[in-house]
């Protein structure tokens, strides 16, 4: 609300002394230019500069100083729209712009699934085996291992050989 239009309305003087612990801001320019295009202020008004209350602050002192005020505002507030809401004439629907963000994600799944797909064919198919670099182990897919006896498999006194045959229990003659 203008502080210019509620001092006016509420017949105060000086709005600013008596209620000086209101948050106020000054009207810009393409506010005023807005203002004074729809003939809400006057170009004299405009020229002397506006200042901008806050509506609910507004009202709590209309309400708790100016009851008679505030009833005729708000009488005035309920006509005003009541008017408008006959005189808007009935408009066709709005198309339903649809929404594509359900079609973005089938496609996003579509795309995931399809790169899961490409991917585990080729571990499967062109990467039969990987090295640890931690470790330097080699690690092959378990189908494609040659299955070794259990008697080979059981931990000597030299479980780890560096060459085949040397420090082993497990050698064949």
């Amino acid at each position: 609300m203008l502080q210019e239009q509620v001092s006016e309305y509420l017949g105060i003087k000086s709005f600013k002394r008596k209620y000086p612990d209101l948050v106020r801001r000054t009207v810009d320019m393409p506010e005023r230019d807005f203002l004074r295009g729809r003939q809400i202020v006057t170009e004299t008004q405009a020229d002397l500069g506006l200042t901008a209350l806050n509506y609910n602050d507004v009202t709590d002192i209309m309400f708790n100083d100016f009851p008679d005020k505030y009833e005729e505002y708000r009488k005035a507030a309920v006509d005003k729209r009541d008017r408008e809401l006959k005189l808007k004439p009935l408009q066709a629907p709005v198309p339903v712009v649809r929404d594509k963000t359900a079609e973005f994600y089938k496609r996003a799944i579509k795309s995931a699934s399809k790169w899961n797909f490409k991917l585990n064919k080729e571990r499967r198919d062109e990467r039969n085996c990987c090295f640890d670099l931690q470790t330097y182990t080699l690690n092959i897919q378990q189908s494609k291992m040659k299955i070794l006896p259990p008697e080979a498999t059981k931990i000597g006194y030299y479980p780890v050989t560096v060459v085949p045959g040397q420090f082993c229990d497990y050698y064949k003659e």
